[in-house]
């Protein structure tokens, strides 16, 4: 073990700490990073005792405030973060597809394609698991919202927003492929290497190099899409 101890750490001590981990993970560590299993993990690969998040809850009164002390807060929040992260969607679908966005903020869907049929886009980055490997996880509107659209468009994007892989899931999958779920998981190696995912055959666009290294782990993970 470092010089990280089981002894209470100070707030400058947690901030180095949330750097580490995050040079580590490639993001910024997430409040579920630091719930048992997940911090054992870190802990044998980092070779050093961790705090529970509630240390970091109260060192610094809230999860958040410990984000804007390690300088990772974005104004607006959590909020801001997922607006930019659906507008790099919706732009991509724009470009790409010819899609007309819909001007109504309270409107079920998000636009429409060329042909007239109805889109709901999704936007999701690139996240790396505390294990290694990397996955997308789109959050849905309710079910039933989300199959009112002909089509599903889900936007992978890099941690730098930008697009690096489009799935299409017409309505006539949906109920397969969604019914049920506010969110869904796509693993990198689905996309880019040999994994398997029952998404992969709606893959109609990727950025080959958007990947240089794909861990070959999708199959048999809790919770994997199959």
């Amino acid at each position: 073990m470092s010089h990280y101890t089981s002894a209470k750490l100070t707030a400058p001590q947690l901030v180095t700490l949330g750097h580490a981990i995050e040079k580590l993970l490639g993001r910024v560590p997430a409040r579920d990073d630091l719930r048992p299993v997940n911090r054992k993990t870190l802990e044998d690969r980092m070779g050093v005792k961790i705090p529970s998040e509630r240390a970091f809850v109260e060192a610094f009164g809230s999860w958040g405030e410990f984000l804007t002390a390690c300088g990772w807060a974005v104004e607006g929040g959590r909020g801001r973060q997922n607006q930019l992260i659906e507008r790099a969607a919706v732009e991509h679908c724009v470009a790409a597809l010819g899609v007309t966005e819909e001007s109504a903020e309270q409107s079920i869907t998000d636009g429409w394609l060329p042909d007239g049929r109805t889109v709901e886009i999704k936007g999701s980055v690139l996240r790396r698991h505390t294990l290694g490997y990397e996955f997308f996880s789109f959050r849905l509107h309710h079910r039933d919202l989300s199959l009112s659209a002909d089509e599903l468009l889900l936007v992978g994007l890099s941690r730098d927003l930008k697009p690096i892989v489009r799935i299409e899931v017409p309505k006539s999958a949906m109920q397969q492929v969604i019914d049920g779920k506010s969110s869904v998981t796509l693993y990198a190696d689905a996309v880019w290497g040999s994994g398997d995912s029952k998404f992969r055959r709606f893959v109609k666009w990727r950025e080959s190099g958007g990947m240089a290294q794909v861990p070959h782990w999708s199959a048999g993970l809790p919770g994997a899409e199959k």
